[in-house]
């Protein structure tokens, strides 16, 4: 699957927008807690000091890794695993 991350930039009364795109193989199955994950993770990152195309990249990367990792306790939604 796909997802854009459209960064806003302001300069001298001109705007601009840039799609940076993240890409990644759909997975079986759903999942809950996917978008917290993802958000709460971009929202560390900025607070470390990471500039945001990194941050949400890493977030990205963080959530693929709790979702690979993914259990199911009965037959409803997948839970993500943080835990390497």
């Amino acid at each position: 699957s796909l997802f854009y991350l459209f960064l806003y930039m302001k300069f001298e009364n001109h705007i601009f927008y840039r799609p940076i795109g993240y890409s990644a193989p759909r997975r079986a199955g759903e999942f809950h807690g996917t978008g917290c994950v993802l958000s709460s993770a971009i929202a560390c990152g900025l607070a470390a000091g990471l500039e945001l195309p990194r941050a949400v990249g890493e977030a990205h990367a963080l959530l693929q890794g709790c979702m690979e990792r993914a259990w199911q306790p009965g037959s409803g939604s997948k839970l993500l695993n943080p835990v390497p």
